[in-house]
């Protein structure tokens, strides 16, 4: 049975809540202070909300509930389970409330309730009134630390202590977004006379404190303050899907595992924050990548997630402890796959390029569902699979729904095999859940001659067409133009580095060109930045030297060749007769829609050739 403190439920104050002999402490498993600045974001629509209040007859206001749980190492300290993003809001409001009211001198001393409202703001904000002692505590330091300089901020004359509102790049998130909320407040608001008039200022502060009121729920331990919490927010309203199985795991638990669990899951967190693709950063991503794996091939919607994971939790089917662990791990290795493009076992997977550049998020999954394969050629061939399905998949237009349908029985099949997988397994699968028809290069035949370079979405998939194109061939002369895989993908030239490539239009092709074959792929090559500048419009021909001394042999190769050596020449046609193009049908002195054809044959065959090598 679920009990409170006192057997009551207490409805509190706004100043009762703050001012209660405790401190409220956020959980380290709790999620980053995330609240938004903005008009339409959760800051202006509490303000919003306070303001409608304040400018009612209404005399009390109920805000909602606040759950808390007695802390096992603290008897003066309560654990906050739910209520972390308002009680900061309002711990910041309040801050801006203070501030304003010192600098606009509103408070006058001969008004009997001046000076109580003064010392109420300031009870509710510090448990000391003569310095700052914090009325909440969160679970990272140096957020502790923004709000104290908060606190200080909010007690100073305007323009000073405000260097606080300029180091934000150096910051978390939670800390860059403490500072927002309190910045945005006072000088969006308050200054600006945004919220509530001057002169009913301190009515209006007076009336929030002492007339909003607030359910607090104060349990006994954390099982049931999450059990409780969970239960609040049954449907998902107020929590996403990763909050909810977070919330499901530790009802799972004992209070010993609590402290472990959290700091896998706080790991986690950090290291999906850091992921540089943006649809990474939410927990969501990674536990429905990890429940396609695990769920027979069953498509697991994100509605569907926190009831995938929460029957496997209450059948015993997965432990909760190894849960938590595998989500850290798993989060290390989907940031290694997107961000560094590498396994911490098997070292760079420069296959990954070309996928990544084509902004795909579909092979995660799939990546993940391989992370463990021990054998190094097994592995690398199934990175190969996988990154060549996911580049036609991006290519070729392929309907989302269709592929995400293919990708949960596939990657459960790559998980079942077990780190001890092998190449025929492999192939098998791959042949079964990856093989892509004749008719399906048809399609991509057919997208890839309508890329336009005028269209900025079809720009970057030709710019990473012709870069992956270019990698090969310079991999198969053993003659890079680069010194890593990155850089064949470089759209400027980085400093410090060599190269850096522009897209070239080999006959020119102004914005104005109204010829779409000008724009087409067949039409464009990459070029060192430097060449392209002094090549500007010139015809093909007169372009011919900028193309003979590319670092690129797949830009060399528009040129009749012939300043290469013998051995080059050979193994450049060679490598072309391979993708089935047995001669070079484009001639620089008569280029023209023929030329532009016949060089999309090649790109075409050789995107085709790589996409069916393993």
């Amino acid at each position: 049975m679920l009990r409170t403190n006192n057997g009551a439920v207490p409805v509190r104050t706004l100043r009762e809540y703050f001012t209660q002999d405790r401190l409220l402490r956020i959980p380290e498993w709790q999620r980053e202070y995330s609240w938004q600045a903005t008009e339409s974001g959760q800051v202006g629509v509490l303000l919003s909300d306070l303001k409608e209040f304040v400018e009612s007859s209404e005399k009390e206001y109920l805000l909602g509930s606040i759950i808390l749980c007695d802390r096992e190492d603290n008897s003066q300290q309560k654990s906050l389970i739910d209520g972390q993003q308002r009680t900061l809001t309002l711990l910041l409001f309040l801050f801006c409330a203070r501030k304003y009211i010192r600098n606009q001198k509103l408070a006058d001393s001969n008004v009997d309730a001046h000076p109580q409202l003064i010392v109420d703001i300031r009870s509710c904000i510090s448990a000391d009134l003569n310095e700052y002692r914090p009325r909440v505590l969160m679970n990272q330091e140096n957020a502790n630390k923004i709000i104290e300089s908060l606190y200080h901020w909010s007690g100073a004359t305007d323009g000073v202590n405000d260097e606080i509102f300029f180091e934000t790049d150096s910051q978390s998130l939670t800390q860059s977004n403490l500072v927002s909320v309190a910045r945005y407040i006072y000088s969006e608001y308050f200054l600006k006379d945004a919220w509530i008039p001057k002169s009913e200022f301190l009515a209006a502060i007076d009336k929030i404190l002492n007339n909003i009121r607030i359910v607090e729920l104060a349990l006994t331990t954390q099982s049931e303050a999450i059990a409780v919490f969970d239960r609040i927010n049954d449907r998902g309203l107020n929590l996403t899907s990763a909050d909810l199985i977070k919330n499901r795991i530790f009802q799972t638990v004992t209070e010993d595992d609590f402290t472990e669990i959290s700091r896998y899951w706080q790991d986690m967190s950090a290291i999906l924050n850091d992921c540089h693709v943006v649809r990474l950063k939410d927990p969501k991503f990674l536990l429905r990548a990890l429940a396609w794996s695990d769920s027979s091939g069953r498509k697991i919607t994100y509605d569907q997630l926190t009831k995938f994971w929460s029957d496997k939790l209450k059948d015993k089917s997965q432990d909760p402890v190894d849960l938590a662990l595998d989500l850290g791990l798993n989060a290390q290795n989907l940031k290694n796959f997107s961000d560094d493009l590498k396994s911490d076992r098997h070292g760079e997977l420069s296959e990954l390029y070309f996928a990544y550049n084509l902004k795909s998020v579909q092979q995660y999954p799939l990546l993940l569902a391989v992370s463990n394969f021990e054998d190094q050629k097994v592995f690398k061939r199934a990175i190969k699979q996988i990154a060549n399905r996911t580049a036609f998949y991006t290519l070729s237009g392929e309907r989302t729904q269709d592929f995400e349908s293919l990708v949960p029985k596939w990657a459960a099949a790559l998980r079942n095999l077990g780190p001890n997988a092998t190449i025929v397994k492999l192939d098998t699968i791959n042949a079964e859940f990856a093989g892509i028809s004749e008719q399906g290069f048809d399609r991509l035949k057919l997208t890839m001659q309508e890329l336009n370079y005028q269209v900025a979405s079809d720009r970057a998939k030709i710019r990473a067409i012709l870069a992956h194109l270019s990698w090969l061939l310079d991999l198969h002369l053993h003659k890079p133009a680069a010194n890593t895989v990155k850089e064949y993908f470089e759209a400027k030239k980085p400093k410090g580095q060599k190269n850096g490539w522009d897209i070239d239009h080999i006959a020119p092709g102004s914005k104005k060109a109204k010829d779409a074959k000008l724009h087409s792929l067949g039409n464009l090559v990459l070029l060192h930045p430097s060449d392209n500048r002094s090549a500007q419009d010139a015809l093909p021909i007169a372009k011919n030297s900028h193309y003979q001394q590319s670092h690129l042999n797949l830009t060399k190769s528009v040129t009749t060749m012939d300043t290469l050596v013998e051995k080059d020449r050979k193994l450049i046609l060679g490598y072309f007769a391979e993708a089935d193009i047995k001669e070079c049908k484009w001639d620089l002195k008569s280029w023209d829609a023929d030329d532009i054809g016949s060089r999309f044959d090649l790109y075409f065959a050789l995107l085709k050739q790589d996409l069916t090598s393993f």
